[in-house]
């Protein structure tokens, strides 16, 4: 997927200046500052307690950063509650009321959102097939996220924020949900700021990647990018420790075994032989292997632990 460029001057989607967020002596954010562009679809990775939800809550006006600044098209979301009617919002818990019927959460949606398409939730509900007349508390897990993700899209958001929207879904299901976000991204170029442990899902549908680890954000890259730029080599070099290769490389990991190394270097893989005689200064060393890396793999070895 191709992302849509922003016109010049235009506001981001979302902007995220500076921002910490604290809860107690637990600082949550520290220091985040981003931009998601008009026509982005902007992928947010992380661990559990990363912060990737507390930063998603401070779009839609649920969470006040502790210090910094948010800005939703240009405006405070705290002070411009037409903002409101722009943004489309999942959280990652299903907390519609139980008792309510389907039709009864789209026609609240109807009344609240001006520009909301009843022919549009009406299709999206029969492509999920989900009847109307059904209970929320009578649907799967699934059906619930699916539902959700209705709402959100069917009153044309320009930015639409989902947070882990295929959590707990199986395949399928997983497939349909992006598949209805792909869709409305192709007919209206809807901004997409969403957070996922799905990396694959991740790497299919996004066109930039935020990594966010224990608070800090450590890249915010177009995806192609971030994977033509890394790859996995398997280096012999006697004489030279962990140690070494880590401080003398832009290497995310590097694991030794005697003389045997394998890091992953910030390069693309037809660089790596030229990075390394450049880096190691005459050293003597030989490359065995080269390979290319997934975003997973990526992502792991850049937080330095199992996702």
């Amino acid at each position: 997927m191709t992302g849509t460029t922003q016109p010049m001057g235009a506001a981001p989607a979302a902007s995220f200046r500076d921002v910490t967020r604290r809860f107690g002596r637990v600082e949550a954010l520290r220091g985040v500052t981003l931009d998601v562009p008009l026509g982005c679809v902007f992928g947010l990775v992380g661990r559990n307690g990363a912060g990737k939800s507390t930063l998603l809550r401070m779009v839609p006006a649920l969470l006040h950063p502790t210090t910094g600044t948010v800005r939703v098209l240009g405006e405070d979301p705290w002070k411009d509650d037409a903002v409101r009617r722009d943004l489309g919002y999942l959280s990652d818990s299903d907390d519609h009321p139980p008792r309510l019927r389907v039709r009864d959460l789209t026609d609240l949606f109807a009344e609240l959102y001006p520009r909301w398409d009843e022919a549009l939730a009406a299709r999206l509900l029969d492509q999920l097939e989900i009847d109307r007349a059904r209970r929320i508390g009578s649907l799967s897990k699934g059906q619930k996220r699916q539902v959700g993700l209705v709402l959100a899209v069917s009153h044309h958001p320009r930015l639409l924020v989902l947070d882990e929207p295929a959590g707990g879904l199986d395949a399928v299901a997983r497939r349909r949900l992006l598949e209805v976000v792909v869709d409305l991204l192709a007919s209206e170029g809807t901004a997409v700021l969403f957070a996922s442990h799905q990396l694959a899902d991740v790497e299919r549908l996004a066109t930039r990647v935020g990594i966010l680890h224990r608070g800090r954000l450590l890249a915010d890259r177009p995806t192609h990018e971030l994977k033509e730029n890394a790859c996995r080599v398997a280096v012999r070099a006697s004489g030279l420790e962990r140690a070494d290769l880590a401080a003398l490389l832009p290497a995310l990991r590097v694991a030794s075994e005697d003389a045997r190394h394998r890091l992953t270097l910030l390069c693309r893989p037809e660089a790596a032989k030229a990075l390394l005689e450049e880096r190691l200064g005459g050293r003597a060393f030989q490359l065995e292997d080269v390979q290319p890396v997934n975003l997973e793999e990526i992502f792991v070895d850049w937080t330095g632990e199992e996702p």
